[in-house]
Order: C-alpha cells, then structure tokens, then sequence
C-alpha cells in the first residue's frame, strides 16, 4: 500500500527477482445508460500486465492491451462474470460494444471467469493509465498496491533484498521524497489470509478433535 507511480516503474525496471511487476488501486465504476439503472460496481484500476501474471483470462474476448494502458486511450473496460449476467443478461455480443462508464464511452473488451474478484469482490477493470505527469509526483504515494511474480528459483527473501536495494538507491537519488520509504514484501497467500490464520487454525484443531471423538 502507499505507492506512488515512479517508485513503481524504478522496482519493475531494476529488478532482477520478478518476471513481472504489476501495479493496481482500488476504484469504483457508475455504469449507466446501456442496460438498466445506473449502478456503482466496485473494482480495480490496473496495469496491462497484472493479469498476465496472475495467470487469469477472459473467458470472453482479451485482456487490456499494453497501448491501452496509457491515459487517453485507456477508455477499455473488462466485466466480472456477475455483472455481465446480472446487467447485460450474459450476452456474448457485449464485447465491443460501446457502453457508459464513468459518464463516458467505453469498449468492453472482456468477461472474466465466474470466480475472479479482485480486489476482493471487484466486478469491474480499467486500465491504470498513469498520466504522464505522474512519472514526477514521487512523493504521491496514493495507489493500493504492487503485486509481482517471482521468477523461478527466486526465494521471497532473495526478491527483499533485491527490491530493499533499489529502495535504498532511490533514498539516495530522491532523499527529500524517499527517505524512510522501503519495501515489504509478503506471499499473495498470506494477504489474502491475514488476520485469519489464527482462525483458521483453530477451526482446523475443532475439526480435528470432532474427528478424534468420531473416532
């Protein structure tokens, strides 16, 4: 969390642990005018590559194309399976079709799978489209989050000390936005988890013991 833009290119630029780097931030979309009342959908804003690696597709159409992650041609959008049922009654023609998004025209590109929510229960996706003034703000650590792949043989901790350093470097080269500003990196597992492993864990030793006492 608290990431800005620029420190995000430097990590997906200078490091050697990731096949890919991804960035992404929490969003809401108004769907209007195309099918039914307007609806608020809560989603994510990401970068053409984070379903890439993730390792999920459509089941309908494509994923956002790198060109189409730029601001100004970034006027995509990709449905969650529940939405395109609930709001376009799983009609296989939406995609290309021009709907309102946001007060403005937008192509659906895709459908994605029936169980895919990200973040959480997101129902709909837009390109990132960083503006090009982004690429100065480093201090504007406004964005949710980077998500990566570790390339094969990688270990967590070695992709730390990869990421610590170019953090390092950037306290250096940028000491009035930087200092005091590192990376942490943590298994998707354990995100998606958290607070709940202790819960987990006791409903894993209640099963066990129901099982014992069957027994």
């Amino acid at each position: 969390s608290n990431v800005s833009y620029p420190d995000y290119v430097s990590w997906r630029d200078a490091n050697r642990s990731f096949t890919g780097l991804a960035l992404w931030t929490w969003s809401s979309h108004a769907f209007s005018g195309d099918a039914g009342e307007a609806e608020r959908v809560e989603g994510a804003s990401i970068t053409a590559n984070l379903l890439p690696i993730l390792g999920v597709r459509p089941i309908l159409g494509r994923q956002f194309l790198p060109e189409e992650d730029q601001d100004g041609r970034d006027y995509v959008v990709l449905l969650g399976y529940g939405l395109w049922q609930r709001r376009f009654g799983g009609d296989s023609t939406v995609v290309g079709r021009t709907i309102t998004v946001n007060g403005r025209p937008h192509t659906v590109v895709g459908v994605m799978p029936p169980r895919f929510n990200f973040p959480e229960r997101g129902e709909a996706w837009v390109p990132f489209g960083a503006p090009a003034r982004l690429a100065e703000e480093r201090a504007s650590r406004q964005y949710a989050g980077a998500l990566g792949r570790l390339k094969p043989g990688v270990t967590l901790a070695r992709a730390g000390d990869d990421l610590g350093a170019i953090s390092t470097a950037l306290q250096r080269a940028y000491p009035r936005d930087n200092i005091g500003w590192t990376t942490h990196l943590v298994p998707l597992r354990d995100d998606l988890i958290g607070d709940l492993r202790l819960a987990l864990l006791v409903f894993a030793g209640a099963v066990g013991l129901v099982l014992l006492i069957a027994c």
